[in-house]
């Protein structure tokens, strides 16, 4: 473990106080999983030299450290509750992952995700499209918890491991929120599949007419 700590810390040219590093390893010990340490490497490259050890917070175990990331990008002064859990709503509903185009117009669409940013906004936007800018900022901070699966619809993402997808399902998808995000999803892709919503289905996505199924 301090091997590969040292490995990542290099590849991301950044280091650790020793109280950092010690807190850290001390974590993963109680919780010696390989995607536990992952996580606390992530958390890690949040910290400053100068934060007291005790502002280095970690999440106790697995559910916990997924949890403190969730928070963090949650917080007003990063990306706010709405886009964040919306977000990641999706990305978990989806059956084989989401191409960022269809993230982006399924953000764009939701009236929450909309309102919220409206609220955020210092100007008007020409159009009811969320910019490009506002999902590659989130994704920047989402891009250690997800991979690229590559399929014949191009690259989709997902999150990596079964544990971040099902205890974000458990946070932001229960009751009711999980049937708004299947029938987001499910809108979606019955534009791409039928676009003149006339029943022809002439939209030439395989893409849509697999997944509206499910959804």
């Amino acid at each position: 473990a301090e091997e590969l700590l040292s490995t990542w810390l290099n590849n991301a040219q950044r280091t650790l106080q020793t109280d950092q590093r010690r807190k850290l390893l001390e974590s993963f010990r109680r919780c010696p999983l390989p995607i536990y340490m992952k996580l606390l490497f992530e958390e890690a490259t949040n910290w400053r030299s100068f934060d007291a050890t005790e502002d280095c917070v970690v999440g106790v175990g697995l559910d916990g450290i997924i949890d403190r990331a969730i928070d963090r990008l949650c917080d007003d002064a990063n990306h706010g509750t709405v886009l964040v859990s919306h977000s990641l709503g999706y990305l978990c509903t989806a059956r084989r992952g989401l191409g960022e185009q269809e993230i982006l117009d399924l953000l764009s669409r939701d009236n929450s995700v909309w309102a919220d940013f409206r609220s955020r906004a210092h100007h008007d936007p020409p159009s009811r499209q969320l910019p490009t800018v506002i999902w590659s900022r989130l994704y920047f901070d989402l891009k250690p918890y997800l991979t690229e699966l590559g399929s014949s619809d191009g690259n989709l993402l997902a999150f990596y491991h079964g544990h971040i997808h099902d205890r974000i399902s458990e946070r932001f998808l229960s009751g009711e929120s999980r049937t708004l995000a299947h029938r987001s999803l499910a809108e979606h892709f019955r534009r791409a599949a039928d676009p003149e919503v006339r029943g022809e289905w002439n939209g030439n996505s395989a893409r849509a007419l697999r997944e509206l199924p499910f959804h």
